[in-house]
């Protein structure tokens, strides 16, 4: 490094100082996929079915529970209010497949079973 001139050093420092900036970007690009992927899977394996979830709940203890209240206070004909639980029969329906139709986790695989009982005697009550 003695017979280098200064001109000569200023060059090699300024390059090695780049690249030790390009290789912490890389770096940073390199973690930051990662974190997008993580985002990505928590969102797809656990947002989306919370909210599959939800909307079924939503569909069964409102939508249904009000459109059959609505109809006994006279709020609703007979003729919407059977539309309205129709409605919130195919929106249970749309979700539920949504939900299974997805890659399942063991405890969610004993839980659908668990739930498919509870559901089939909610739609017989629904039904009548």
């Amino acid at each position: 490094m003695k017979g280098l001139t200064i001109k000569v050093r200023l060059a090699l420092t300024i390059g090695l100082l780049c690249a030790a900036l390009v290789a912490m970007g890389g770096g940073g690009v390199a973690a930051l996929r990662g974190t997008v992927h993580g985002l990505e899977v928590v969102y797809s394996q656990r947002v989306v079915p919370l909210n599959q979830i939800k909307a079924i709940s939503d569909a069964y203890a409102v939508n249904i529970a009000l459109a059959g209240h609505d109809v006994r206070d006279g709020n609703l004909t007979f003729e919407t209010g059977v539309g309205a639980i129709d409605a919130a029969r195919d929106i249970v329906r749309e979700k539920w497949h949504a939900f299974v139709s997805r890659p399942l986790g063991t405890e969610e695989r004993a839980l659908v079973r668990e739930i498919g009982p509870a559901m089939a005697a909610a739609d017989a009550a629904v039904a009548e």
